[in-house]
């Protein structure tokens, strides 16, 4: 089954909160980045998915659905924006290797920097 056309989990409240941010990352970064926008477009991201991610991005921010408190609406509109990141996200994992750059993607998170020494105690000669 190709990841463009296989449906994505019921994503929790949790994640339709957060995934605003997660795509404005997403999507910045893939047009600011040229590098990382190549990698995408050999993948087969286009203008037109960009354009779509951004489209999905407005309207599920969008005000009337604030001023009217349509939670239904709201849903709806995270959810279809949840499917579309999903899927891409899945895309730019497989075709992207580089972990330094699919941690400006907000698909990886720098690794931890080992233990830390103890704070150094100064004896007395």
């Amino acid at each position: 089954m190709n990841a463009l056309t296989h449906r994505p989990p019921v994503p929790s409240r949790t994640v339709l909160t957060r995934l605003p941010f997660k795509v404005l990352r997403f999507l910045r970064t893939i047009g600011i980045n040229s590098e990382i926008n190549r990698a995408m477009k050999r993948a087969g991201f286009s203008s037109s998915d960009s354009i779509e991610g951004w489209r999905l991005l407005a309207a599920a921010c969008s005000s009337e659905i604030a001023v009217n408190l349509d939670m239904a609406q709201l849903h709806q509109q995270l959810v279809e924006l949840h499917r579309w990141y999903w899927n891409w996200s899945n895309v730019a994992r497989t075709c992207i290797t580089r972990r330094d750059w699919l941690i400006p993607l907000g698909l990886a998170s720098r690794r931890a920097i080992g233990p830390r020494p103890d704070s150094v105690s100064l004896q007395a000669c």
